[in-house]
């Protein structure tokens, strides 16, 4: 069996997938930091819109889920990572 870290696809993918992931850990730190900031370091407000935020990527995987299943997986995975998700 051929070793993975062989694998030039498998080693771009995961180079991939780890600048996206940091990418998204950043924004998630400025959305709570502006959050904060915007309303004047209330966690009541945090937890309102953090729980907003979550809830539309609930809703939206609920709808995503049987177009996905319709799609090109590896076109499908790459304007998912384009658009951040």
């Amino acid at each position: 069996m051929k070793n993975i870290w062989q694998n030039k696809s498998f080693v771009l993918y995961l180079i991939g997938q780890t600048i996206s992931s940091l990418g998204d850990g950043f924004y998630m730190i400025g959305f709570v930091w502006l959050t904060l900031e915007l309303s004047g370091g209330k966690g009541v407000a945090l937890g309102g819109v953090l729980s907003i935020y979550t809830l539309g990527e609930i809703f939206f995987g609920f709808i995503a889920g049987p177009i996905v299943d319709r799609v090109n997986k590896k076109t499908c995975s790459f304007l998912l990572t384009l658009y951040g998700e």
